[in-house]
């Protein structure tokens, strides 16, 4: 089953309410404020932003709006992050949300492009909300792939470089397998002999980059599939669980309540509504 690029993508110009709660899922972000300002923590950086700005988040990253202005006009994108991998081209461009490195600025001021982007990110929404059948064939990624080209155009050190220390680009590589092997069981050692490092020092890197133990990271990718996989398709519920990498169903069903909240049944029938 093909996977699509943008799960959402909606403009607002009203008020957020008074209360939020701190909040990851296994999706990127993109926030473009057009006007008026906002305050907000992501992966526990303290973050103040006024328009124009592009606010990058990424999968898993814990984050919450605390304040925004009274005037708070925004588009906010939703992406899948698998799609993401391969329908970005050149897939450098969506290391802005996958690789946050150490003092990453999760925050762009765009002043001085603001009226390219503006005009990128409004063909975007056009092409998104378009009927399928008047859709351009890969309209959006083409589109998506332009706005993030210029972004880096003009803020190169937002994306994967050679100037990003050792240890961040072994997790990035780290976690691209865990992401792409949900099924198999996870091998501390084998991952540390691969990158040439010590599993102690892995373990640390990995926590100190992510915020996660690989054990965390890899729970949270195997139920995020899961719960991708009981909103899209008519598989059994333990078809779904071995597929995630879950080869008991009690340990499946405990550990997709913990972090969703509710069981995998009661998922599948609230997301099919």
């Amino acid at each position: 089953m093909s996977q699509k690029l943008i799960n959402d993508f909606y403009f607002s110009d009203q008020p957020l309410g008074s209360s939020h709660n701190k909040h990851k899922h296994n999706v990127y972000q993109m926030i473009y404020i057009v006007e008026g300002s906002m305050s907000c923590e992501i992966a526990g950086n303290r973050i103040d932003c006024s328009a124009p700005s592009v606010v990058f988040i990424g999968n898993y990253e814990p984050h919450i709006i605390s304040k925004t202005s009274e005037r708070y006009v925004r588009y906010v994108l939703t992406m899948d992050p698998y799609a993401a991998g391969s329908a970005i081209k050149p897939a450098l461009l969506a290391s802005v949300f996958s690789f946050h490195p150490s003092g990453f600025a999760y925050a762009l001021d765009v002043t001085e492009i603001d009226k390219e982007i503006r005009v990128l990110v409004e063909e975007l929404y056009r092409e998104y909300t378009l009927p399928m059948h008047k859709k351009l064939p890969e309209g959006e990624e083409l589109i998506l792939s332009a706005l993030l080209y210029r972004i880096r155009q003009f803020s190169p050190s937002h994306f994967t470089s050679k100037n990003f220390g050792s240890a961040e680009m072994t997790v990035a590589s780290v976690r691209m397998e865990l992401e792409n092997n949900l099924a198999q069981k996870l091998d501390l050692d084998m991952l540390a002999s691969t990158h040439h490092i010590s599993r102690y020092y892995l373990a640390h890197i990995f926590r100190e980059v992510t915020g996660y133990s690989l054990k965390e990271y890899l729970m949270l990718c195997r139920i995020s599939y899961a719960c991708q996989q009981l909103a899209e398709c008519d598989k059994a519920v333990g078809e779904i669980a071995e597929a995630s990498g879950f080869h008991d169903m009690s340990n499946f069903s405990r550990s997709f309540k913990e972090i969703i909240g509710i069981s995998p049944s009661e998922f599948r029938k609230r997301t099919r509504r």
